[in-house]
This record gives structure tokens, C-alpha cells and sequence, in this order.
């Protein structure tokens, strides 16, 4: 992996949830244009793998286990790196649960509340402590760039999933209001809501599941992890120096149109 271009040179980077996936693939990026990475994840193996891979390949990377839904070790984490590399210029919040919760973040009135607090925990108060505790080293630094990952079910309704898409609707408020009050520091803060990314855990699912939203995505391919690492990586760059406080949808076009579009789709396919 080594680096083609600089963008990211003498850039510390953290990327929670790194150990596959969207994190991994932003990871990677990160460090092929000269960022020093810390590759962060429950998955200790998997975040060791990536960041073996990453350093064979010429970059610099370390992983770390880390559990989101604890604040203690949020703030280990974020401690470790500026230890180790003096600053912390990027933060990437990807971790997130979502294939361990399942079938019980149901509707409104049959979910848990202990589903809720699960949910709550790892994809909305673990960002916000990743928050907390990096933002400080940022403003010691000069400055930063904070993007999280939050979901096209933020912004919209569903049948199911009502804990998931109400914490990425607050990570994306979240983004807002770190960047309202941060920017003048030189903290940037924006949030990206993928749609159906063909990650790991999609792969996992049964094709027929994953063939429902084929007719709703105007774009002929389904999405891969690189077209996210793409849009956060320019994110956390410093050509998007003038964009902070914003949610980019990165779906394809599925949040674009209206249901008959897909309806339309399935007719002439027919």
C-alpha cells in the first residue's frame, strides 16, 4: 500500500469500527495518502489485521481494541494516539450496531428499552464521546476534521430499525452542533449517510434481502465500501476545508425519487 499522493501527510488519523468494511477501506485510504492511523475495533484480531496489512504495504498504522458503548475506553483510545503521534488531525466515527441488535430494534411500540439504551450506547454515545475527548487535541493542533457515519434511515422512515435511524438522525444533529461550535477553532465536523453498502455483514445476508433494493437504486451497481472511503476521506481532507456542518447522502440515488420509481423499474424489467 504505498502512498501515490500526500494528501494526508503528517495527518493522525482514528477510524473506529476499521476492522472491516467501510473502516477498513477508510483506513486504508487514509494511510496510502500518508496519514498515521490508528485502526480502532472491538474485533482486536481484525483491527490488527488491517493495521498489519496497512504497515507491510509502507504506511503507518497501530490498532487498538476498543469497546464504543464504553466512555472510559473511548477515551483510552483517543489518549493513546495523541501519545503516541503528538496530535490528532481525523476522526472517522464508523463504528456501529447493527447485525448483533436484529430483529429486536422492531417499531416504536414493540421495541426494548433495553434495545434502545444497546443501540443508544454504541452508535450515538460512543460517537459523541469520540467527540469529547478527540476535539480538545484538534484545537491544541491547529484544527481537524471530524466526519460520522450515520444512515439514508436517519433521514428517512422505515418498518423496523426505529432505535438505528433515530441515533444516526441525532449523529447527524450531533455533526451539526459540533461544527456550530467548534469551526471558528479550526474543527470541521460533517456526517455521511451511506445506503446499501456491500460490506461484510451485507454480504452475510441473504441475496434475496439485499435484491429488495436493487429496483429503488437509479445507479446500475450496488454501493462498495471504497465509494464511501472516497466521500469521507475528501471529507477529511483539506480540499473540503470550506465544508463543515453538513450530512453528504451517499445511496446511489435511492433517497432521490419518489416509490413509483422502483415500481416503474420492476414494470419494464417485466
Amino acid at each position: 500500500m504505498t502512498a501515490q499522493h500526500e494528501t494526508f501527510a503528517n495527518k493522525v488519523a482514528i477510524v473506529t469500527g476499521a476492522a472491516q468494511g467501510i473502516g477498513e477501506a477508510v483506513a486504508e485510504k487514509l494511510a496510502a495518502g500518508g496519514a498515521k492511523v490508528l485502526v480502532a475495533d472491538y474485533n482486536v484480531s481484525g483491527a490488527e489485521a488491517v493495521a498489519n496489512r496497512i504497515s507491510e504495504g509502507g504506511g503507518e498504522a497501530r490498532p487498538v481494541g476498543v469497546d464504543v458503548t464504553k466512555p472510559e475506553e473511548i477515551e483510552a483510545c483517543v489518549q493513546g494516539a495523541a501519545h503516541t503521534w503528538g496530535r490528532i488531525d481525523i476522526l472517522v466515527n464508523n463504528a456501529s450496531n447493527v447485525a448483533s441488535i436484529g430483529a429486536d430494534d422492531a417499531d416504536a411500540v414493540s421495541i426494548t428499552m433495553d434495545t434502545w439504551d444497546l443501540v443508544y450506547a454504541c452508535n450515538l454515545r460512543g460517537p459523541a464521546a469520540a467527540c469529547k475527548y478527540t476535539i480538545p487535541h484538534m484545537v491544541n493542533g491547529g484544527g481537524g476534521a471530524i466526519v460520522n457515519l450515520a444512515s439514508v434511515q436517519g433521514v428517512t422512515g422505515d418498518l423496523g430499525r426505529t432505535a438505528y435511524g433515530s441515533m444516526k438522525a441525532g449523529l447527524i444533529s450531533l455533526s451539526r452542533y459540533v461544527s456550530t461550535q467548534f469551526a471558528a477553532q479550526g474543527v470541521r465536523c460533517n456526517s455521511v449517510a451511506p445506503g446499501l453498502v456491500m460490506s461484510p455483514s451485507a454480504h452475510e445476508s441473504p441475496e434475496e434481502m439485499i435484491a429488495i433494493f436493487d429496483p429503488h437504486i437509479p445507479v446500475p451497481f450496488r454501493g462498495q465500501p471504497m465509494d464511501l472511503a472516497e466521500v469521507i476521506c475528501f471529507l477529511a481532507s483539506d480540499a473540503a476545508r470550506y465544508v463543515t456542518g453538513q450530512n453528504l447522502t451517499v445511496d446511489g440515488g435511492m433517497t432521490s425519487h419518489l416509490p413509483i420509481y422502483a415500481d416503474l423499474m420492476q414494470a419494464n424489467d417485466g
